[in-house]
């Protein structure tokens, strides 16, 4: 099973999915290599937020890594999820903290969110993977702890029986 199916989607989203990948992941690309490199302007910014420097360079980090991510059809989904969330603090940040335009870092949330979008599919794909395998048929063998699944139910629908019981036995009080 591969992780990434390209049959969902139709001759313009692929070409739609491949100009966000390419343009955001040049985008982040060249915005976490400007914070991995120091320019002076990063700096200054990452001054102005007040977390330190050791921010830029996590922040450089997730970026640069997110951009190899998205422009790997395999790891798009999962690389412009995290992206998204990155660009929305990011304009966040710079809407209560260091001022400027939140714009360019809300057009890039909205365009790796499209990514996210188009390729929503391989969350499907990381999901299945994931699930347990099927139960297999009882070899007579007890649970670690407790009792087996069908000794609880026994004992409630016994405990059920007994209050009905009880409940039938007593005479109903008058009005």
């Amino acid at each position: 099973m591969k992780l990434y199916q390209t049959t969902g989607l139709t001759r313009p989203k692929r070409i739609l999915s491949r100009t966000l990948r390419l343009g955001a992941g040049a985008a982040f690309l060249l915005a976490g290599g400007a914070k991995l490199a120091g320019l002076p302007m990063m700096v200054d910014v990452f001054d102005r937020i007040g977390f330190g420097q050791w921010f830029r360079i996590v922040t450089g980090i997730v970026e640069v890594a997110g951009a190899v991510g998205l422009v790997l059809p395999a790891t798009a989904a999962i690389a412009g999820l995290v992206l998204s969330a990155v660009m929305a603090c990011a304009a966040l940040t710079h809407l209560f903290l260091i001022g400027g335009s939140p714009l360019p870092a809300l057009l890039l949330m909205h365009a790796t969110g499209a990514v996210t979008w188009l390729h929503r599919g391989a969350f499907d794909t990381l999901r299945s993977r994931g699930k347990a395998l099927p139960r297999q048929p009882d070899s007579g063998s007890r649970p670690r702890f407790g009792r087996t699944e069908d000794e609880r139910i026994s004992q409630m629908l016994s405990v059920l029986r007994e209050a009905s019981a009880e409940n039938s036995n007593t005479p109903a009080k008058n009005r």
